[in-house]
């Protein structure tokens, strides 16, 4: 499986909104998107590059896995 790259936030969010996500609130520099049925949120920094580690971290957030992350970032690119 190819190592995560740097991703734009935009492209992040656009992500989350494919997974059903909403977006609740921005606190400061990092959006926060929420989803019904579930507990937890996701919370998106908005930069230019996000780090992989963070990708890795929203990932987890999103409780899917890497490869599916990766086959929504080429659908929504």
């Amino acid at each position: 499986m190819p190592p995560l790259r740097a991703l734009h936030w935009r492209t992040v969010e656009r992500v989350a909104l494919f997974l059903g996500y909403e977006h609740y609130r921005t606190d400061g520099s990092h959006r926060i998107y929420v989803k019904d049925g579930e507990i937890k949120h996701v919370t998106v920094p908005m930069h230019k590059a996000i780090a992989p580690g963070t990708l890795a971290s929203i990932i987890r957030q999103m409780n899917i896995d890497r490869k599916r992350f990766l086959e929504i970032v080429k659908q929504v690119e």
